[in-house]
């Protein structure tokens, strides 16, 4: 398979959504045209950081000059409002979301694609939510575990393989309404799960004021909330590490983390909200995508938040490819995916002893969760 690092994937379909779960305050903005992209300098991942010690300088390394075309009109595939985009380093492929409605809807219409690094589509709808061996209605955000692929879809976690994509059961999530993002811990043996506490209407999102983060064992297949609260301002996106799991809110621009024992820590205000994916960098360093901003911040916690690539609309549920410093960027409401190299990086100061410090040790790729 050709790969070129810098290609940046633009589809629009004509039934693009006026309302998405990143953030419903967002206007639609104007189709971007795909077009030729120039990789930037890209930058060479670095050891993680020993607990609470300031990450370790990351060299940038010059990318080649090499460009990649847009595919051919009639080889374009057909998104619709991808929210989530994950790479399986294992299998070495990209799966793409895909609500395709209402996202808060039961329409069974959802889907998720197979797309590779080179960006060219392998298999659109991988796994077709409009099959009664398939069913999926608005899906979000996913993880992996072992052989299995996790997929938050309203009020269940649905399973499927993910070689194969056949679907292998489902994980019921009682008194929940959104469900939004998933992450697994490092030992594989704990899911977690964020409910934005949310309901599509007329104006927009209104909350339902069952915000919450759950934490299923999965062996046991047993889902008890870790935290509970209206005050959570709509948990959206999902990090976890040892301790816990990181959390970014919907309807506030706060970062915390929720230990095991369910206690929030202090908050870490971003320069904008509607915040929606997270991802650690080899660095210690996090990204996250704000909808307010349309932009990819860049910060630790407990300290200031810069914006690291701009211009992106409808920035949804972020992943990132370590293998080639490639952030996968999906734009729910222009229905498209971007793939984009990591610009250069600059170290960044720790945090000063008042404010938190970083996690103990980032949580590995969630492909690797075994």
């Amino acid at each position: 398979m050709k790969r070129v690092r810098g290609f940046t994937l633009n589809v629009f379909s004509a039934g693009t959504m006026a309302l998405f779960a990143g953030c419903s305050h967002s206007p639609q903005p104007a189709p971007v045209a795909a077009a030729p992209v120039v990789a930037p300098a890209v930058a060479a991942a670095a050891p993680a950081p020993a607990p609470l010690a300031p990450p370790a300088p990351v060299a940038a390394s010059a990318a080649s000059e090499s460009k990649a075309s847009a595919p051919a009109a009639a080889d374009q595939p057909e998104f619709k409002s991808p929210e989530s985009i994950l790479w399986d380093s294992d299998q070495d492929v990209y799966f793409v979301s895909n609500v395709n409605g209402d996202p808060s809807a039961a329409d069974e219409n959802g889907f998720i694609s197979r797309v590779g690094p080179d960006g060219k589509v392998l298999d659109l709808k991988w796994v077709d939510g409009s099959k009664k061996s398939t069913l999926l209605s608005a899906p979000k955000g996913m993880t992996i575990i072992g052989d299995i692929l996790y997929v938050a879809d309203l009020t269940v976690i649905r399973k499927f393989d993910r070689k194969t994509g056949k679907a292998k059961g489902k994980i019921s999530v009682a008194k929940s309404v959104f469900l939004n993002d998933l992450a697994a811990s490092p030992d594989g043996k704990t899911l977690y799960a964020s409910d934005s506490g949310v309901k599509s209407d007329p104006s927009g999102f209104a909350s339902t004021g069952d915000d919450a983060v759950y934490a299923i064992d999965v062996k046991k297949g047993l889902v008890k909330p870790l935290i509970k609260d209206k005050g959570l301002h709509s948990p959206n996106g999902l990090l976890a590490d040892r301790e816990g799991v990181w959390v970014v809110t919907l309807k506030a621009n706060e970062l915390f983390h929720v230990s095991t024992k369910g206690e929030k820590g202090p908050i870490t205000t971003l320069p904008k909200g509607g915040l929606d994916g997270i991802v650690r960098l080899g660095d210690g360093s996090l990204l996250i995508s704000s909808w307010e901003g349309a932009a990819i911040f860049r910060g630790l916690p407990g300290s200031e938040f810069k914006e690291l690539i701009a211009n992106v609309p409808s920035p949804a549920d972020i992943g990132f490819d370590s293998k080639r410093n490639n952030v996968l960027i999906p734009m729910m409401m222009a229905s498209a995916i971007q793939i984009r190299p990591l610009p250069a990086l600059t170290p960044l100061a720790p945090p000063s002893a008042a404010e938190p410090a970083a996690a103990p040790g980032p949580a590995p790729a969630p492909a690797a969760a075994r």
